[in-house]
């Protein structure tokens, strides 16, 4: 049944990408993300949905060239196409080859996608359809493990999507915990009563399935991210209301073997198990690795090889390891150039998305800009507290997240030189209305 529903939804809606590319956009991102093919069997399962639902979004886009935007070469998305093409270098030379390749593709496809949201996102009510789209796919998962979690007493751990990016509990947590700013967003800024009330309700959920995955680091980055929120939201007072009496009764809810294993955040026990231990042997190897190979490093992988392991990791190991640091990770595979591109990344997108709050605040027509912005920022807090303690360096959301902040920054400065009687100009490229007709889409758009 399950896999009927599946190619009856997609046979409905992947005809419409042809006549509009924007909706094969948020058919590729959900597929992409939500991977609603994992919850099917049969034929549904076996289909490439992700590979056919971008090619006929970039068929689309060809046929429909005069309903996209140009790229505005920004410095986030420089960095962009300069990460994606030295990792291509860094493949070519790596010492796993049969494994770096693959993942450079897939490397490749993300960054693809990120660029597709650039090129087709060109209003509010566009980037309001994307949010959705993200909270949707996520939220799925996440509140059917609160609802797990519920039923279970909390005495079962949750975990994501198999076969996915975000399969193992920890990377579940994560990206629980980058998708609660973007459903706040969205309660902050719906009409519908029921439709606020519901998200709310989903985030309560969200909690309690990141609670549910017994990820020391997802607690962690929890706790950052409810402070944050209450500190970047507009009506903050009920939002702090709602944590200070849901979240004691949520962590009480939670069994004794839970409250033993979060104890050792405290205690420092978890800095004397195994598994921090390999995590520590993990970045000693990243170290040593980028510092003989500072420039191109080994290249996707090379942590599964066993002879790096011979030669860079710690004497008493001597098997691959996968590196749990996003920061240790990219500095082992993409050696210090990469890690400084990396780095750059996250850097160009806090600083954008803190220009559109300085740019919106105060303008109760740019308050979109301003409450979206400061949540993303709290979905990169989150990632990179997390992500710190995760192999998690190179996911969808995240590229997904640098195209969004692009074009937030885009809208801010656009919208600024609106107020300020600048004249309309159209930067050349693909797509791109000129003239008079620019002047008329920007004036329909606004």
């Amino acid at each position: 049944m399950r896999s009927l529903l599946l190619i009856l939804f997609v046979l409905g809606t992947l005809p419409m990408a042809f006549v509009e590319p924007f909706i094969g956009l948020l058919l590729w991102v959900l597929f992409s993300d939500m991977n609603p093919y994992r919850f099917a069997w049969g034929l549904a399962a076996s289909i490439h949905w992700v590979y056919l639902i971008a090619l006929v979004t970039i068929v689309s886009s060809i046929i429909h060239a005069n309903k996209l935007q140009a790229i505005r070469w920004d410095a986030l998305t420089v960095l962009m196409l300069s990460f994606a093409l030295f990792t291509g270098v860094s493949t070519y030379f790596s010492f796993v080859p049969g494994y770096a390749w693959p993942h450079w593709v897939q490397l490749f496809k993300v960054i693809v996608l990120a660029f597709f949201i650039i090129l087709l996102v060109d209003s509010r009510k566009r980037m309001d359809w994307l949010i959705w789209t993200f909270v949707i796919s996520f939220a799925f998962w996440g509140i059917k493990g609160g609802v797990f979690t519920l039923a279970h007493g909390g005495h079962y751990i949750v975990r994501g999507p198999g076969a996915t990016f975000y399969g193992d509990r920890n990377q579940f947590a994560l990206v629980m915990c980058m998708t609660l700013p973007l459903m706040r967003y969205l309660q902050l800024h719906s009409r519908s009563r029921w439709t606020r009330w519901g998200l709310g309700l989903g985030m309560a959920l969200m909690v309690l399935s990141i609670l549910g995955t017994y990820s020391r680091g997802g607690q962690v980055a929890l706790a950052l991210v409810l402070f944050a929120l209450v500190w970047k939201s507009r009506r903050r007072f009920r939002l702090l209301l709602a944590t200070v009496i849901l979240l004691p009764l949520a962590l009480n809810f939670m069994p004794a073997h839970w409250t033993e294993r979060m104890h050792g955040l405290v205690s420092g026990s978890a800095e004397q198990g195994g598994s921090f231990q390999g995590r520590v042997q993990s970045w000693q190897f990243a170290t040593n690795v980028a510092l003989h190979h500072p420039v191109l490093g080994g290249g996707f992988g090379v942590w599964s090889s066993a002879g790096m392991w011979d030669q860079y990791g710690p004497p008493d190991i001597s098997h691959g390891r996968a590196i749990h640091s996003i920061w240790f990770q990219v500095l082992a595979e993409q050696g210090m150039i990469g890690f400084a591109l990396y780095v750059l990344m996250l850097l160009i997108a806090w600083l954008y998305l803190g220009r559109v709050r300085r740019l919106a605040r105060g303008d109760p027509d740019r308050v979109w800009l301003y409450d979206l912005a400061g949540f993303i920022q709290v979905s990169l807090i989150a990632f990179t507290v997390a992500g710190s303690a995760l192999p998690q360096a190179y996911f969808n959301f995240l590229f997904q997240i640098y195209a969004v902040s692009s074009l937030l920054r885009r809208f801010a400065l656009e919208r600024q030189s609106a107020s300020l009687g600048a004249p309309a100009v159209a930067p050349a490229g693909l797509g791109v209305k000129t003239g008079k007709r620019a002047l008329a889409y920007h004036k329909l758009r606004d």
